[in-house]
């Protein structure tokens, strides 16, 4: 079963929750393009003064994990592309906020409420949204303290906020423009019930989005095969370092070509 409902984005990350990009999940992987167009449809919204005006961005499908520390934990099954760069953006609102008018403790308030949870900046709960896989350790840190703009400047997250704080810096916008057009955006919210199967689900899901590479196919099915409480540990101990070898930072062919011949050579058949 599932729970349907139109929802405003400020509304979704706005309570104590953490939203949790599960390790069957793709990378991030949104395009300047993509971020381009963001940024101007959250512009154009911002500065529509009819009532009610708003601007529609998608669907958050997740499923919900349960309360840890007072925090509700859910699991994004559609929708961390979107999450993540609006994550992205928020920070990078909140630098150049910071930059151009520091004594705007109000407005910085209003922007970090969508990225922090209440509870103690060391807690594991304390982002609003927390990847797992490749993009771990880059989103967790440029969230902390920015470290990975040096660490890991090949980053898809890491590239996009270093190109949203090059446009705002450009466009001069007031950043609380920004903040009043996410502040606008609409999304479907759909809630999958426990009972349901949320790997299968992202599976069929993602045949109707940007098409999976073969290495993310045998990946998502691998994983799906084990239990949660050790998907962690198969990751990163064997399905990480061949990625990170064959990938980089960037991502690359190279690993669907690794799978394609191995299996030939395993299978002696002609694989696609």
């Amino acid at each position: 079963d599932m729970k349907i409902t139109d929802n405003y984005l400020r509304t979704f990350i706005g309570v104590d929750e953490q939203s949790e990009i599960p390790i069957f999940q793709r990378r991030y992987e949104w395009k300047e393009e993509n971020v381009l167009t963001l940024l101007d449809d959250i512009v154009l919204v911002a500065n529509n003064n009819e009532d009610g005006a708003c601007h529609f961005i998608g669907s958050i499908m997740y499923k919900s994990s349960g309360l840890e520390d007072g925090v509700e934990k859910r699991t994004i099954i559609d929708g961390q592309q979107r999450l993540t760069t609006i994550s992205i953006l928020l920070l990078a609102l909140e630098d150049y906020l910071n930059q151009i008018n520091p004594k705007n403790v109000g407005g910085i308030k209003r922007i970090t409420k969508y990225q922090y949870n209440s509870v103690n900046r060391d807690s594991c709960f304390c982002l609003k949204l927390k990847h797992n896989g490749p993009d771990l350790m880059a989103y967790s840190n440029l969230m902390k303290d920015r470290s990975s703009i040096d660490s890991a400047p090949d980053n898809p997250c890491v590239q996009n906020y270093s190109l949203i704080l090059s446009e705002l810096k450009k466009r001069k916008i007031d950043p609380m423009i920004y903040v009043n057009g996410i502040e606008r955006l609409r999304i479907v919210d759909i809630l999958i019930e426990k009972s349901d199967d949320a790997e299968a689900i992202f599976e069929t899901v993602n045949t109707t989005g940007l098409d999976l590479t073969n290495a993310e196919i045998i990946k998502n099915f691998i994983l799906m095969t084990i239990p949660a409480s050790r998907q962690t540990n198969l990751y990163t101990t064997y399905w990480y370092p061949m990625e990170s070898h064959f990938c980089g930072a960037k991502g690359s062919k190279d690993f669907d070509a690794f799978f394609k011949y191995y299996l030939r050579t395993v299978t002696g058949k002609e694989v696609d």
